[in-house]
This record gives structure tokens, C-alpha cells and sequence, in this order.
């Protein structure tokens, strides 16, 4: 399984893209543990790397990131430990470390060697992380489904809607304490997108409850104002800088601009 990966990184010609092609390989090995492990039967596959994975999205992702879908749904600890175990029979070389003690519980597995054994590293133990989350609390209203996805390896997962996933990322872009650049490339994504998502109000209300409990409601009249307020405070050359490499096509980080924004937004 690892000889397969190494062969997948040493034909991609653009240096630039084997990391992201070698972390999204492993995303995709894990989502298949866990398919195969059940783990979806009350998780749901939510934020951006869910995006890219379900939809398309033309960026690649570090996280894996999933909502709890019933009261005492999965628990983290278990599949982390199931993980390492699978991981390690296929000949990854990993430690991790957890924290399963918050209501988004969370693990990095880490990958040893691997950057050096594609070339991708000079460094023998230079490590490659992933980031595995589990919100276990997350807010009532999300709309999920089914799908199947042939990534590397024949995927099947429950999923947050596109309105729900959506709504994740206006409720990220509303309450992050910090600029991210894939927030605002993927909310670009979502104003050029021809499916037009609606965002989920309920869940998104639900969310900013948790969040700030006194936040005024977000509805169909004031999202994109909401939305406006926050791209008038950001810093778009950072945005710009920060994203790039996580991109198939890194010159389309050039259409992150402020007045973009402004203009989808009225058009949407």
C-alpha cells in the first residue's frame, strides 16, 4: 500500500503537489478504514476536505473533519486506535497523539519518513500530519446524505449537504478568531458554484447560539451583509499568500479580492 502511494507522488511532475497528492492519498486510505469499520453509521464527513472529496472542490485539504449524528454517536478513541493499527500493518511508519477529553475531539496521526522517501524532504524523520476531528456536540439541523465517491479507493460516506456544509463555512468565516485562506477560496467556490446552495439557516443559527449565545439571528436578508462586514476586515494578500500552495490551479487564488467578493455576493 505504501510502495502504491510513492509510485502516485514520483510521476506527478509539479513538486508543488506532491505533499498535497501524498496527504490526500492518505485521507482517502483512512476514509476507507473507517468505511469499512462502520464509523459512518452515526459520523457524518463535514468542512472542507468533505467538500473537495464529495464535490470537486479544486483545493486540497489537511484536516478530516466530523460531526457526531446521534447522542452517543462514534467514538474517536476507538478508530484512532483502530487506525494506527491498520496503518501500521500496511507499512506506515506512525505515532499519534490525541485529545479526546473536549467536545470536538481530536488526533494527529503522523506519518515518519514518508516526505523523505518520496524525495519530498532532505530530513529522514520529518514528519506528515494529519488531523482528525470529531465534534460530538455539534448543532442540531444539519441535512446529511449518502456518497459515493471513487478517490484513490471506492468511497462511501454519510456527508453534510451542500446548504449545510455551507452554512459550516459562513459560521467559520462569521466566528474564526484568525484569517484563513481556504475559508474565503471555498466561499468563492460556493459563489461561482452552478448549484446556487442555499445556506441551512437553522444549523447556522444553531451554530453561532453556540458560539455567542447573544449573536443576532442570520437569515435569508442579512447573510450577505454579515458576509460583507467580514470581507471589509480582511487582509486578502495574506489570504492570497496563505492558499496558493493548496491549490490544483494556484493562480486562481489571484480572483481572492476583496471587490470579487462584493460583486458575487450582490450577483448571488
Amino acid at each position: 500500500m505504501k510502495d502504491h502511494l510513492l509510485e502516485i507522488v514520483e510521476k506527478e511532475k509539479r513538486e508543488s503537489s506532491k505533499l498535497n497528492i501524498m496527504r490526500e492519498y492518505l485521507q482517502a486510505f483512512i476514509l476507507k478504514i473507517l468505511q469499512e469499520n462502520k464509523f459512518f453509521n452515526a459520523a457524518a464527513f463535514a468542512g472542507g476536505t468533505a467538500l473537495r472529496f464529495a464535490y470537486d472542490l479544486p483545493r486540497f485539504s489537511e484536516d478530516l473533519d466530523f460531526a457526531s449524528t446521534r447522542e452517543n454517536g462514534e467514538d474517536l478513541e476507538y478508530y484512532v486506535k483502530l487506525l494506527q493499527r491498520e496503518l501500521s500493518l500496511t507499512g506506515y511508519d506512525l505515532s499519534v497523539s490525541s485529545n479526546f477529553s473536549k467536545t470536538v475531539n481530536y488526533s494527529f496521526i503522523k506519518f515518519e519518513g514518508l516526505k523523505y522517501e518520496a524525495g519530498i524532504s532532505p530530513h529522514r524523520r520529518e514528519k506528515l500530519m494529519i488531523k482528525l476531528e470529531l465534534d460530538v456536540n455539534p448543532p442540531a439541523g444539519a441535512i446529511v446524505e449518502r456518497v459515493i465517491k471513487n478517490k484513490y479507493f471506492l468511497l462511501s460516506f454519510m456527508i453534510y449537504d451542500l446548504s449545510s456544509l455551507l452554512s459550516g463555512k459562513i459560521h467559520a468565516l462569521i466566528f474564526r478568531r484568525y484569517t484563513k485562506g481556504r475559508d474565503w477560496y471555498d466561499l468563492l467556490w460556493y459563489l461561482t458554484s452552478e448549484k446556487k446552495p442555499v445556506p441551512n439557516f437553522i444549523l447556522l443559527n444553531n451554530a453561532t447560539r453556540q458560539s455567542e449565545s447573544a449573536y443576532a439571528q442570520v437569515s435569508e436578508d442579512n447573510w450577505k451583509e454579515i458576509l460583507k462586514e467580514r470581507i471589509a476586515e480582511c487582509n486578502f494578500g495574506k489570504v492570497r499568500e496563505e492558499i496558493s500552495k493548496f491549490l490544483e490551479r494556484p493562480e486562481e487564488a489571484g480572483f481572492l479580492t476583496e471587490e470579487n467578493f462584493y460583486k458575487l455576493l450582490d450577483e448571488y
